[in-house]
């Protein structure tokens, strides 16, 4: 299970709000997309990683949400600590957009808005020199 940190938590909101402020919007509510694999033997999970091993997620579909805090309480992985994890960004109308976030072993790497890399955090000095 990926611990979700104070600052893994902050880091993951500021992406979503400034993901929201891009749409000139306001963030009302942050949930994680649950999926499920279309051909993998798996339980639909928020991390990716785990139900899909296709690069643009072709081997799953969205199957539910997951509230903000049932996500802080940790991401399902496959014991290596690696996640992703797709975030719906809600405004007071409704969805507004989307955000991920990466985690490598244990690690938030980085967030991104709409699947770009435009926010990119890393953990440790230790991970930023291996990247």
């Amino acid at each position: 299970m990926v611990k979700i940190t104070k600052e893994a938590a902050r880091i993951i909101r500021e992406t979503c709000e400034a993901a929201c402020r891009k749409e000139g919007q306001v963030l009302r509510r942050i949930e994680a997309g649950k999926r499920c694999a279309l051909t993998l033997k798996v339980d639909p999970s928020i991390n990716i990683r785990i139900v899909d091993k296709t690069k643009d997620w072709e081997d799953s579909d969205l199957f539910d949400f997951v509230s903000w805090a049932e996500f802080k309480k940790g991401v399902p992985d496959e014991g290596d600590g690696n996640a992703l994890v797709d975030f719906y960004c809600y405004d007071r109308e409704g969805l507004c957009t989307n955000a991920q976030a990466m985690w490598v072993s244990g690690i938030l790497v980085w967030t991104g808005i709409d699947g770009r890399f435009g926010f990119t955090h890393y953990g440790s000095d230790e991970l930023r020199d291996k990247t």
